[in-house]
């Protein structure tokens, strides 16, 4: 099975990923990560030479490629924007599982501005956040679950990979 894991930027898709892909047993991939090792430069060098557009068509063709890249079974942590273009949230909730992480808006702001590497979320952070939110939430919502990922620990850990094996039996019944 797939897992797709979606949501703003911060809420730990890909610390969150990579200790469920260790849980389970599964390879994990972070598309930002690829696609800087693709391009050779970082997201933010992509949207400041190529513009956004350029971007999420990156995103999309490695969407597109992912059964030659990914295992059968893996958990893919997805940029913050990926499911609002190109369809790539039909693709994902048709390939597998998607689990939307969300986070308190003032939290995840407080978060975020300690870094400096979101090519979105440079300025007014919480303005911008909040605008993301209302953009991108209507899409987020189609996920199969919705998971709040602050003060993330084992237990609720153990929760999801119990809620994604009962997805997983129902999908194969």
């Amino acid at each position: 099975m797939k897992i797709f894991l979606i949501g703003l930027s911060g809420t730990g898709k890909s610390s969150i990923g990579k200790q469920l892909s260790s849980r389970l047993k599964v390879g994990f991939l972070d598309t930002d990560t690829v696609i800087e090792k693709n391009e050779q430069k970082s997201i933010s060098e992509i949207f400041r030479i190529h513009g956004e557009l350029y971007f999420r068509g990156l995103e999309s063709d490695l969407l597109s490629d992912l059964p030659n890249i990914c295992e059968q079974d893996c958990v893919v942590s997805t940029g913050g924007g990926m499911p609002c273009f190109s369809q790539n949230m039909d693709k994902m909730l048709e390939h597998g599982v998607v689990i939307h992480l969300i986070m308190p808006l003032e939290m995840l702001a407080s978060r975020l501005e300690k870094s400096s590497n979101r090519p979105l979320l440079t300025e007014n952070i919480r303005e911008k956040l909040n605008n993301q939110f209302n953009e991108r939430n209507p899409i987020y919502s189609k996920a199969h679950l919705t998971i709040q990922s602050i003060n993330w620990n084992a237990e609720k850990m153990n929760l999801l990979v119990e809620q994604l094996n009962q997805i997983d039996s129902i999908r194969h019944s």
